[in-house]
């Protein structure tokens, strides 16, 4: 174990000192956790009008896989994290 010796300490030393630390652990933890966005779901007229297309466009999407549908009560929504994950690249 590292031992610390002080020979001579003033009281504004000590308080730059601290003041330092506290400002750089500060700027460490702005950078590292930032708030989470809530997430945002969708309804399939909200997803037929983001693609132009048809609701029953967006169920057949839903049957073969292609969104990821989740059901609150008899109601169903799409997550938009997931919709920007399944748009495809064509070169």
């Amino acid at each position: 174990m590292a031992q610390v010796q002080i020979i001579q300490d003033t009281e504004n030393f000590t308080q730059e000192l601290v003041s330092k630390l506290e400002t750089s652990l500060l700027a460490k933890l702005k950078k590292e956790f930032q708030p989470r966005e809530p997430e945002e779901f969708l309804t399939r007229a909200d997803v037929a009008e983001m693609f132009s297309v048809d609701k029953s466009t967006v169920d057949n999407w839903a049957r073969s896989n292609r969104l990821i549908k989740h059901l609150i009560g008899n109601r169903v929504y799409f997550k938009r994290s997931e919709i920007e994950q399944s748009l495809v690249t064509i070169k």
